[in-house]
Parts: C-alpha cells; sequence; structure tokens
C-alpha cells in the first residue's frame, strides 16, 4: 500500500501557487494544525509499503515530533519519498535523515525552482544558498536528493545550469516539469509545449502514462481523512473550498461520509471498500481530475542523473 500524508500545514515560505496560500488570501482562511502522532502511527500499521510525505499544503519538517514519525516509518521497513523545502533545521538534522533513510527507495525530493536568490526570494521567500547547504549535507551524508525545478517563462533559461549543479552536488535524479498553473507574472514557459484544460479534455484519460488512483495511492489529510488522492483532497479538507464547489452531489456525498473517512473510525481497507465518495472519485470524471491531477501528470517530464535525454514520465 502506498500513502501520501500531510503531517503539518505549517509552513515558512510563501510560494504563490500553494494552497496555503490561495486559502489565506482568497478564502482569509488560515491554518496551522499538526497531525496527531497517535493518528500517524495508525496509518502506518496497516500495511503501508512506500509512505510520500507531501507538502501540498505544509511543511512536515515543522511537525514537533516528526522525527519520532520518520523513525516509526523506518521501524517498520517503510520506504520514504520525503518532499520538502529545506528551508528550515541544521544541516546536521539532514545529515542526520540521511543516516536514517538507510533503504535504497528512500528519497528526498528537494523543490527549486530556480539558482541563486534573485528568482528565490521574489517568488518563494526562501533562502537559495541556505537549501542548497541543507541538500549537500544531506547527500554528503548518503542520502538519495532529487532535485525538482517548475518551469515557468522567467525561470527556464536556468534549467540547464540547473540540471548541471544537481548532478554537480550529487542529486540521485534531477526533475524538470512544467507548472500546471500560470497567471499574468509567473507565465507559461515558451521552450516547450504545456497541457492545459483543453488540451486535456481532449485526450482519453486513459492515455495519461501516471494517475495516483490508478496506482491506488491514498492520501492522509492532517486531520487524519483519507481521501482518493492529494487533489480532491485539496478540496475537501477545507470547508471554503468545498462551499465553492460546484459539483454540489459530490460535496453531499463527502458530508455524508465525513465519518466514515475518519481513520481515528475506521481502517483504510473498511473505507476504501465502503465508501460511495471513494467509488465516484475513481470515475476519473471529476473536474478537479481534469482541472489538476490531468495537467499535474502530463506536465511533468523526469530525467534521471545518467541519462543523456529528457524523457517523459
Amino acid at each position: 500500500m502506498k500513502i501520501q500524508i500531510s503531517f503539518s500545514t505549517r509552513c515558512n515560505i510563501n510560494c504563490k501557487f500553494c494552497l496555503r496560500k490561495v486559502l489565506r488570501d482568497r478564502y482569509n482562511y488560515i491554518e496551522n494544525i499538526d497531525m496527531e502522532i497517535e493518528v500517524a502511527k495508525k496509518v502506518l500499521d496497516q500495511g503501508v509499503k512506500k509512505l510520500f510525505i507531501c507538502g501540498n499544503k505544509g511543511e512536515a519538517i515543522f511537525h514537533p515530533q516528526i522525527d519520532d514519525i520518520l523513525k516509526y516509518a523506518k521501524e517498520k521497513g517503510i520506504i520514504i519519498d520525503f518532499i520538502t523545502n529545506a528551508y528550515y533545521k541544521s544541516p546536521q538534522w539532514w545529515a542526520d535523515l540521511a543516516k536514517l533513510f538507510i533503504d535504497i527507495g528512500d528519497t528526498v525530493t528537494f523543490p527549486l525552482d530556480g539558482v541563486g536568490n534573485k528568482i528565490h526570494n521574489r517568488h518563494r521567500g526562501s533562502d537559495f544558498y541556505t537549501v542548497l547547504r541543507n541538500i549537500e549535507s544531506f547527500i554528503n551524508a548518503g542520502g538519495n536528493a532529487i532535485w525538482k525545478f517548475i518551469k515557468f517563462e522567467h525561470n527556464q533559461h536556468q534549467a540547464e545550469l540547473a540540471r548541471t549543479l544537481s548532478k554537480e552536488i550529487g542529486c540521485y535524479q534531477f526533475v524538470l516539469m512544467n507548472s500546471h498553473t500560470y497567471d499574468s507574472e509567473l507565465r507559461e514557459p515558451t521552450d516547450g509545449k504545456v497541457w492545459t484544460v483543453k488540451n486535456i479534455t481532449d485526450e482519453a484519460v486513459q492515455e495519461c502514462d501516471y494517475l495516483p488512483c490508478e496506482d491506488k495511492t491514498y492520501y492522509v489529510s492532517t486531520r487524519g481523512l483519507l481521501f482518493p488522492c492529494c487533489f480532491i483532497a485539496n478540496i475537501f479538507s477545507h470547508k471554503p473550498m468545498i462551499d465553492h464547489h460546484y459539483e454540489r452531489n459530490f460535496v453531499k456525498i463527502f458530508n455524508d461520509e465525513k465519518d466514515l473517512l475518519d481513520l481515528r473510525n475506521n481502517s483504510i481497507e473498511y473505507i476504501v471498500k465502503n465508501s460511495e465518495f471513494f467509488k465516484q472519485a475513481y470515475t476519473k470524471n471529476s473536474h478537479i481530475c481534469k482541472q489538476a491531477c490531468l495537467k499535474w501528470t502530463r506536465n511533468m517530464i523526469i530525467e534521471r542523473k545518467d541519462d543523456d535525454n529528457i524523457t517523459l514520465l
């Protein structure tokens, strides 16, 4: 079983298209919570083979018991893919993390959308060199690091520089992807095809190379609710988003099943087997699928450290 978990909604940077920023700016909705460690352990006790620690709203490194959670997961033999902005903790903490991540599949993904502080200070509010120091500390202690670069018009000229630097410091993998969200300031890159809602809609869903729902990668929100994927959770974990979501039948099913989806009450297996909300999500006809997941999947490009060419995921 593969699980995505958002352990905390806290964060120390300000990425423009982050769900946290959208909720704050558009709905005046601010949430700073950490997953109860008892809930985290209950999830990890249910036959999880791979854990994706995602940062779709907050940073897991701000969870006050993140060290205990990571150690517990590794004691259970779980492979971990940790996504983090790395703009927190000391270099020694990152070195210690590398020593904990002893399995060949354990990785940390560092989103760095450019090189240097001119871009990072403006578009993320973080210090590039602090993050780079922490990445190097993790790599030098034996960790498998992935550099993820999300491409816009303003940073596309740095993609090759970032790829070269990622190899020089010893990253295991370099991921280059287009954003699936743009505006008048952060515009679409001009050096390659960008998938939009229109050309996604014009294609069969089944042609996508990877879909979390098909891979049965479930998502657990910070409050302990189980969802079919992080994209659906982004809507249904937050009341302002639910209130403005126009698929009202989907909303009604969710509201009727909130107690069923709570992992304090039921196991993952029971929820997946008995939930109408999951059944409806797996039809892949939702507005959320087309607006978020399918665009994200199509816009990802991946390059491994030893590849000569960039290939589609």
